[in-house]
C-alpha cells in the first residue's frame, strides 16, 4: 500500500539520521523537526516544502527582532512557545502559545521577542 502511494504521489521517504543543530532548541522543537532542512532565510529555522506552501519551523532568541519587511509570500503562522510582538501597518499586536496570525504579501511588518518563542509558520505562495 505504502509503496503503492510512494509510486502515484512521487513522494520519497527517508529515514530520519540523528543531527546536531546547536541554533535549534531541543525543548520547543522535537529533534525530528530539528533534522529537517535549514530554512535558507532563517538561520534558526527547519522547513518542509510543499506545493504553493512552505512550512517553517521557527525559534527565536530572547532579545531577538526583526527589522520592518515585506515577504512575497502571504504568510501565517501559531506560536508554540513564549511570545511574539508583530507589528503590521503599526499596529503592534502580542501572541502567545496557541495564538495565529496572518500576514497579508507585501504588508510591512516587524516582530520581537522578549523570551525565548518558537512558532510554526506558514509561507503561502
Amino acid at each position: 500500500m505504502l509503496a503503492k502511494l510512494i509510486s502515484k504521489t512521487g513522494v520519497s521517504l527517508h529515514r530520519f539520521r540523528p543531527c546536531r543543530h546547536s541554533t535549534m532548541n531541543s525543548t520547543s522543537i522535537p529533534e525530528r523537526i530539528a533534522c529537517l532542512p535549514r530554512h535558507p532565510d532563517h538561520p534558526r529555522a527547519t522547513f518542509l516544502a510543499a506545493e504553493r506552501c512552505d512550512v517553517v519551523f521557527a525559534s527565536y532568541s530572547a532579545g531577538q527582532s526583526i527589522a520592518p519587511h515585506t515577504h512575497e509570500t502571504m504568510n501565517c503562522g501559531v506560536i508554540t512557545a513564549g511570545e511574539m510582538i508583530l507589528t503590521k501597518n503599526g499596529i503592534e499586536a502580542r501572541y502567545t502559545p496557541g495564538d495565529w496570525y496572518e500576514i497579508p504579501a507585501g504588508c510591512v511588518h516587524s516582530s520581537r521577542f522578549e523570551v525565548h518563542t518558537a512558532s510554526v509558520e506558514f509561507y503561502f505562495s
